[in-house]
């Protein structure tokens, strides 16, 4: 279905379920690129807006990796928000749901003992975000408030499904199987406030404060078997790291303009981020060979622990005075 619109409204303003309702596709079924949107509401009950998209990726550059690196995922995102007593001055609920996802099968490269593998790479990402919050109007006060809560997770695996020569068939490395697992999930809870008013038409004043609080974890596992560089036959390699990072960060604003005459202003900003970065992992690396005559060679363990923390803080204080000034034109 190429394109479509649909628009429905009732006759007086008060119909049982809506008053107004509009939809718009475009694409939908065969485009590569299909989208939709929804807008329904009911006077003074509840206004609820959606929009829809999918889209489809297709990558295959034969002048990149001999053509090695090829994708064909579909990534699918979408935004819904309902308005709980829109037209409302005094007090309005917000709510929102916002989706992402992007899934497919790929090929990458792999670069193992001197030699570049191509492997499969099936793509499985997404995320959720919830939102709510509210506007009101609290006596010469404006408010404003969101909570949202955003969970990701990426499931992408690495692999190989038939032994592997390599790029550079000259060499001895040979990859007989490989597998590589990333589970990875992440969750960052947001809050968001802001009040502005204005008194008597001279005196402005706005703040705002953001507050998140992101948090990653990932657990990887990487095991082969083969042959390395040298000729020896890897009977075991594997790696298995985890780790986790932190990343708190507080924005907030303030601003206030004094207007003194009407054409003489004068406003006060002070703006302050800061973030900090906390996060660490392990590694355990085993490596298992065994020479061409089948003699074992001692075994190579790589045992590592990292911590790393960065800190930032700016602060910014601005004051400004503007002076406006008028000209009259006699040809006007």
């Amino acid at each position: 279905l190429f394109d479509s619109n649909l628009f429905i409204k009732s006759k007086d303003g008060d119909g049982l379920v809506f008053d107004n309702l509009l939809v718009n596709t475009f694409g939908w079924d065969k485009d590569p690129n299909r989208s939709m949107r929804v807008n329904v509401e009911k006077n003074k009950i509840y206004r609820f807006d959606a929009n829809y998209r999918r889209m489809d990726y297709f990558n295959s550059l034969r002048n990149l990796a001999l053509n090695q690196h090829v994708s064909e995922t579909e990534y699918r995102q979408g935004d819904f928000d309902l308005t709980l007593l829109p037209q409302n001055e005094k007090f309005k609920i917000n709510l929102g749901y916002s989706l992402n996802r992007n899934t497919g099968p790929s090929t990458l490269t792999y670069d193992y003992q001197r030699d570049e593998f191509p492997i499969l790479a099936p793509t499985r990402a997404s995320s959720d975000e919830y939102r709510a919050g509210f506007d009101a109007k609290l006596w010469v006060f404006d408010l404003s408030f969101q909570q949202g809560w955003r969970f990701f997770k990426e499931d992408t695996t690495y692999l190989i499904d038939v032994p592997q020569a390599g790029n550079n068939t000259v060499n001895t490395s040979v990859l007989n199987t490989f597998r590589r697992d990333v589970p990875t999930r992440g969750t960052n809870p947001f809050t968001r406030f802001s009040l502005h008013t204005m008194v008597g038409k001279r005196f402005d004043f706005t703040g705002r404060y953001v507050y998140t609080s992101g948090e990653t974890e990932y657990k990887l596992r990487e095991s082969t078997t083969g042959k390395d560089s040298s000729g020896n036959t890897i009977t075991s390699d594997v790696s298995e790291v985890t780790g986790n990072a932190k990343r708190p960060n507080a924005m907030g604003d303030i601003g206030a303009t004094l207007f003194l005459t009407d054409r003489v202003r004068i406003s006060e900003t002070f703006r302050v981020n800061t973030f900090r970065i906390n996060g660490g992992d392990v590694l355990l690396d085993t490596l298992l060979r065994t020479r061409a005559n089948g003699t074992a060679l001692a075994p190579l363990v790589t045992n590592t622990l990292a911590f790393r923390s960065i800190n930032y803080r700016r602060f910014l204080n601005q004051i400004e005075g503007l002076r406006v000034r008028f000209r009259a034109d006699a040809e006007t």
